[in-house]
C-alpha cells in the first residue's frame, strides 16, 4: 500500500538543510552540482501521489519512499548513468546527492526498489521474457517509411476519434500523467508554451534502438538451431525500418507532439508514447493527437484537429 508521501514544502526544507551542510564542507561541491540543485528543488510531486494510489493495493507494507525514488530516477537521468546499480552505488557514497533525493546514506532506496518502481510505473504488469527468436526482415525501403500492414487502418482510426474514441489505454499513461503535471502545465503557465489557446503543435517519430540483443539467450539444452522460446531481456522490442539512416533497427519507436512558441523560438514536448518499431508513423498520429486531446482537455486548447487531418 502508498505509505507517507512527503510534501514538497517539507522536503525543500530537508534539502536546503542538507545543502548548507554540505557547503560549509566543500563549497566546491554545491558548483558542481548548482544545475541538479535547482532541477530538485522547483521538481514539486505533490499533485501525482493521487495518480500512484491506484497502483498499490490497500494492504501490506507501505512504500513510503515513492517520491525519494522519483527524485532519484530524475537524477540518475540528469548525470546520464544508464545502470541503476551504477548509480544506487554512487549516489548513496555522495551525501549532496542523497540530500537531493530526499534521505540519508542509510535510507537511501536499494536497486531492486527502483526497479519495482519502474515496473509499477508501467501499467500492463510485467511483460512476459519468453519468445520464439525473430530474424531480421530483408529487403531495403530507401527513404521511404514502413507502409502500414492495413491500408485502411488510418480512416478507420480518424473514425472512431470523430467519434469521441480516446486511445488512452496504453501501459505509459501513469508516465504521461505525470510529466503532465510535472512538466507541460508549469510550462504553460510560465508562458512557455505560448497562446495555449491557439497552440502550432508538430508530430514526429524517432527511432529508439535497444541495446539488448534481437536473438534473446538460450533457455534449453538443443545443440543445433531450434524454435524453443527464448529469454529476452527486452521483450517488447522490435525490427523496425529508419528511413533517415536506411537500415534495419531494433527497438522502439518514441512518438512525440511538440509545441512551437514563434515568439521564443522554442518547441517543447506535451506529449510521448513509446509505440512498436515498425508502427505507422500515421497511426501514432491520429492516436496520439486522440488521447493528447483528452489529456489536456481542461489545460489546453487543441481546436478542430482532426477535421483537418
Amino acid at each position: 500500500m502508498l505509505g507517507m508521501w512527503r510534501s514538497h514544502a517539507d522536503y525543500q526544507k530537508f534539502m536546503i538543510e542538507q545543502v548548507n551542510r554540505e557547503f560549509k564542507r566543500n563549497p566546491k561541491s554545491i558548483k558542481t552540482f548548482e544545475s541538479a540543485i535547482l532541477k530538485m528543488y522547483h521538481l514539486n510531486l505533490d499533485n501525482i501521489k493521487e495518480d500512484f494510489i491506484p497502483r498499490f493495493s490497500h494492504t501490506g507494507k507501505p512504500s513510503n519512499q515513492q517520491p525519494e525514488i522519483f527524485r532519484s530516477l530524475i537524477l540518475m537521468s540528469h548525470f546520464k548513468i544508464a545502470s541503476i546499480d551504477e548509480w544506487v552505488a554512487f549516489s548513496s557514497a555522495t551525501p549532496l546527492l542523497c540530500a537531493l533525493v530526499g534521505v540519508s546514506a542509510a535510507e537511501f532506496p536499494a536497486a531492486s526498489t527502483h526497479r519495482d518502481f519502474m515496473l509499477r510505473l508501467w501499467t500492463t504488469g510485467r511483460p512476459n521474457r519468453l519468445k520464439i527468436k525473430i530474424s531480421k526482415p530483408k529487403g531495403k525501403h530507401g527513404k521511404k517509411k514502413l507502409p502500414p500492414k492495413n491500408p485502411g487502418i488510418i480512416k478507420k482510426l480518424v473514425d472512431k476519434a470523430l467519434d469521441g474514441q480516446t486511445f488512452k489505454i496504453i501501459p505509459e499513461r501513469l508516465y504521461q500523467a505525470i510529466f503532465m503535471k510535472t512538466s507541460v502545465i508549469p510550462s504553460a503557465k510560465m508562458g512557455l508554451l505560448g497562446d495555449i489557446r491557439k497552440l502550432k503543435i508538430s508530430a514526429d517519430g524517432t527511432c529508439i534502438i535497444s541495446h539488448a540483443s534481437p536473438y534473446g539467450h538460450r533457455t534449453c539444452s538443443c545443440k543445433d538451431s531450434c524454435t524453443c522460446k527464448r529469454r529476452f531481456s527486452d521483450p517488447d522490442a522490435k525490427f523496425g525500418w529508419d528511413s533517415y539512416h536506411e537500415c534495419w533497427f531494433y527497438g522502439h519507436t518514441a512518438y512525440l507532439l511538440s509545441v512551437h512558441n514563434p515568439d521564443l523560438k522554442l518547441d517543447l514536448p506535451i506529449y510521448m508514447r513509446f509505440v512498436e518499431a515498425q508502427r505507422f508513423d500515421g497511426v501514432s498520429l491520429i492516436a496520439s493527437l486522440a488521447h493528447a486531446r483528452y489529456l489536456y482537455k481542461d489545460i489546453l486548447h487543441f481546436g478542430q484537429l482532426f477535421f483537418a487531418i
